[in-house]
């Protein structure tokens, strides 16, 4: 599902899920503290006030709120698997991947250095966590299209692309006009660092056969700015060793504990 994109399989796993599920899970990543969330639980509720409920607490004021669909059945529950229906801010994506990577512990986004922003509290189980990991460096190391426009030598780098069609003022998706995006981790063995990009209707160049997708368009961005990060807070290389050793036990894990 995650190396070749698969919509219809994340229709049918957020199906299976069910919405209630979908809703319980949403509202454990993105909840406030102090919110009690049950009345949007029950089938009689207005679902659009969900929104209202998750923030995201940060020393600035200028925060957004998600926007989750004021009727939400069967069919908002299937397309949201694959990102259509609702709206979070990048804020809100980068929280997300933060807290199901570290360990699966909730991680409270900062704009302080060295602020402590790790929580004890465990949103995912640490399997979890390391096979999510698993997958996003699959995504770099297994795939043609992807992996080549990411990979740098010597760093263990992860991550997800993604495409959108963006919708004009009449409410209709758009054929050539998308909003893409890739989200890359590094290092997987013991994830620091998180680079989200997004661009919204990106033009489409000869150079990547006028593709306008999370692969053509920003997984080249995000290389770029790991390079200028490496450079500026003198990353090191992994050894080759220790990147082989990672290798050997992501894929003895894949086809071997997981089957």
């Amino acid at each position: 599902v995650i190396l070749v994109n698969s919509n219809p399989a994340t229709i049918m796993t957020d199906k299976n899920l069910g919405r209630l599920e979908q809703i319980r899970d949403l509202k454990k990543y993105w909840k406030k503290e102090a919110t009690d969330f049950t009345p949007w639980l029950c089938e009689e509720q207005n679902l659009s006030l969900l929104g209202d409920a998750i923030g995201i607490d940060l020393e600035l004021e200028e925060t957004q709120k998600p926007l989750f669909p004021s009727y939400w059945k069967t069919i908002e529950t299937m397309t949201m698997g694959y990102g259509h229906g609702f709206a979070i801010t990048p804020l809100h994506i980068a929280t997300a991947y933060a807290s199901i990577l570290n360990e699966g512990r909730r991680v409270k986004p900062t704009i302080l250095l060295g602020a402590n922003n790790i929580s004890s509290e465990a949103l995912v189980k640490k399997e979890t966590s390391e096979y999510i990991l698993e997958l996003l460096r699959a995504v770099v190391t297994e795939t043609k299209y992807t992996g080549p426009r990411v990979r740098i030598e010597g760093y263990e780098i992860g991550g997800k692309t993604g495409t959108a069609e963006l919708i004009n003022n009449l409410g209709q998706y758009q054929k050539d006009a998308n909003l893409t995006s890739f989200i890359g981790i590094f290092p997987i063995s013991k994830p620091q660092y998180l680079v989200l990009t997004i661009v919204e209707n990106p033009k489409k160049i000869k150079e990547e056969n006028y593709n306008i997708t999370g692969a053509a368009v920003n997984a080249p961005l995000v290389k770029n700015i790991i390079l200028r990060m490496i450079e500026i807070l003198k990353i090191p290389r992994l050894p080759a060793s220790e990147i082989l050793n990672a290798a050997i036990r992501i894929n003895y894990h894949r086809y071997y504990v997981t089957q």
